[in-house]
């Protein structure tokens, strides 16, 4: 059964099909995958508003009311960006958006050929979590993932993997000239459930550490 609005989709999968699949998209901008799987091969900009719902990360997560969950993969949910996504996790009202795989509970994201992936945008940074407080896991075949701001893989207790074969990832900063932080295996908030782990696989693919505005880069 599918419910759609110009607001608001939800779509159930019966368990006698597959897994219970929930996923919620409130306009563009909020985004949740709680359990089985889902493909997007079109555009989407998530940034943590919703029409008459704001997306504060809730406790043990919360540390800072301008925080934003904007893509959630959680739950043991797969999210597929396939050729012709054009996915970006940005939030234009001065808040840092969020997107986190694997957040509690287990979660993978992959990215292939023709996917475009973004976090961040020239004036606002963003964060990407993989493995927080869980198991996060990326799988970049091919595409381009752009990242502005923080990315942490295994962060606050959980076990994060990013692996590139293929395509490409680049990290760079905001205009302002700030210092941007790649972390791997880092508890970098003072709720943390456990030892943070991390793995980043480079197994093809280009990667390019960026400093298009000046600024540094923090690898920890």
């Amino acid at each position: 059964m599918k419910l759609s609005s110009s607001s608001l989709f939800r779509r159930f999968i019966p368990a006698a099909l597959a897994p219970l699949l929930i996923i919620q998209a409130y306009g563009q901008g909020y985004y949740e995958l709680d359990g089985g799987t889902d493909t997007i091969s079109t555009t989407f900009t998530f940034d943590g508003e919703s029409e008459g719902d704001t997306h504060i990360p809730q406790p043990p997560y919360f540390e800072g009311a301008g925080q934003r969950d904007a893509l959630l993969v959680f739950g043991g949910g797969s999210l597929s960006l396939t050729a012709g996504a054009d996915v970006s996790v940005s939030n234009f009202d001065n808040h840092t958006a969020f997107a986190r795989v694997g957040y509690g509970t287990d979660g993978t994201l992959n990215i292939g050929t023709g996917a475009s992936f973004r976090v961040g945008h020239d004036g606002r940074y963003a964060n990407f979590h993989v493995g927080h407080d869980a198991t996060g896991t990326v799988n970049q075949t091919g595409g381009t993932t752009s990242l502005i701001g923080s990315v942490n893989i295994g962060a606050n207790g959980g076990n994060g993997t990013y692996t590139i074969s293929g395509g490409t990832f680049n990290f760079d900063h905001t205009p302002d000239g700030g210092t941007s932080l790649l972390s791997v295996g880092f508890n970098n908030s003072a709720v943390s459930t456990g030892t943070s782990s991390g793995v980043f696989n480079i197994d093809g693919g280009t990667v390019n550490i960026l400093s298009s505005h000046g600024g540094g880069t923090r690898f920890i």
